[in-house]
């Protein structure tokens, strides 16, 4: 069998063995320690990234809801609006009627005027025909 000396020799060489494979180890947990550090920091980046997105996205919901409430209000005036030219399309259409009417109306004194005028005409012409054949039935009697 071995010596006492010969297994502390061995066991002094497993205990540098172990130290420098946990050294190892340790080194190696290090390094996953920084890539996780610059992962995390990644994940940080990308997360500002993602906030200053969203605030984008905020504002432009708050410019599309600002919009949004003036179409309504315009909505709101176009129907008014449309309201009113049709009350005043109304009243206008009342009143051509009534000029209508009217215009009727002239058109028809105008009418009757005329057959007035154009019969006074024709009774002046007989009458002076009359008077024609009359003055020339005196001198001939």
């Amino acid at each position: 069998m071995l010596e006492q000396n010969d297994l502390n020799a061995i066991q002094d060489l497993l205990s540098q063995i172990l130290l420098e494979n946990n050294k190892h180890i340790d080194e190696r947990f290090d390094a996953v320690d920084e890539r996780f550090n610059t992962i995390d920091e990644r994940f940080d980046a990308v997360d500002e990234r993602f906030n200053a997105i969203d605030e984008q996205f905020n504002a432009v919901d708050e410019r599309f809801n600002a919009i949004d409430e003036k179409l309504i209000e315009m909505n709101h005036i176009d129907k008014i609006i449309f309201e009113e030219i049709d009350k005043v399309q109304n009243v206008l259409e009342k009143q051509i009627e009534t000029v209508q009417k009217n215009l009727n109306e002239m058109n028809r004194y105008y009418r009757i005027t005329k057959l007035e005028n154009d019969n006074t005409t024709l009774l002046l012409k007989l009458n002076d025909e009359l008077s024609k054949r009359v003055t020339e039935l005196e001198k001939t009697v």
